[in-house]
């Protein structure tokens, strides 16, 4: 969600009001105000949108039929795997 414009990477959106809501979130005192702040960063980032996605990537794996334990994830874990 950083906004924070000619200071970062060229194209970088630029918004100070996200970057004061931001730095509010990291400077919340407790978890209350923390909330508060990060629900402030989401709606302006909502009605900013310094960000679209432009796709999803999804890699396909498969595994041996005589291993189990396998987790599932975003990245391959390869602990807590038995062969049968």
């Amino acid at each position: 969600m950083a906004a924070t414009g000619d200071k970062a990477w060229f194209g970088w959106p630029s918004s100070a009001k996200l970057e004061a809501l931001r730095d509010a979130w990291f400077s919340a005192a407790d978890s209350t105000s923390a909330k508060k702040a990060a629900d402030a960063v989401q709606l302006e980032a909502f009605r900013f949108v310094p960000y679209i996605p432009t796709a999803q990537v999804i890699i396909p794996t498969a595994y041996r039929s005589s291993l189990s334990g396998m987790m599932v994830g975003p990245v391959s874990f390869f602990w807590g795997i038995d062969k049968n």
